[in-house]
């Protein structure tokens, strides 16, 4: 069987020959691999920060309510976040549908952040349970 070629700017190929070189399809294949490198890379980061938070504030929050006794308010408070981040992103697909990721992602960090210094400004466990569990909310935007 023989091959029809054609000439594009100088590239030869057949029918049954690609189109593009072997480079371009390199180049190409890299941009978009650092293209989702940098989209993956902010998520991954975003992520890691609010789990830290939650971490940190685990690990200080008996310390920090001077709980020696009695845990149960702790368990509660504690296992605030979970719940409500459980809770949030059954529905926060719907709101990064409507205003985009990059909205929702800054304004879950953003809330986080601002919630994490609300916590330290109170020692009344149902405020930290409320505040907690609002973390809980903001995180699950972040997801």
């Amino acid at each position: 069987m023989a091959l029809n070629f054609y000439y594009f700017d100088g590239l030869r190929f057949s029918i049954e020959e690609p189109i593009y070189s072997d480079t371009f399809l390199r180049a190409l294949n890299a941009m978009h691999d650092r293209f989702y490198l940098r989209l993956l890379s902010s998520l991954y980061i975003s992520t890691f920060f609010i789990r830290a938070s939650f971490g940190i504030m685990l690990a200080t929050l008996p310390i920090y309510l001077n709980i020696t006794s009695g845990y149960i308010g702790y368990g509660i408070v504690s296992a605030a976040s979970p719940l409500f981040e459980m809770g949030t992103v059954l529905f926060i697909g719907a709101v990064v549908d409507r205003y985009g990721r990059k909205i929702v992602l800054l304004s879950g960090l953003l809330t986080a952040a601002f919630l994490l210094f609300l916590l330290s400004m109170t020692k009344n466990l149902y405020v930290i349970f409320c505040i907690n569990a609002a973390h809980g909310m903001a995180a699950g935007a972040i997801l």
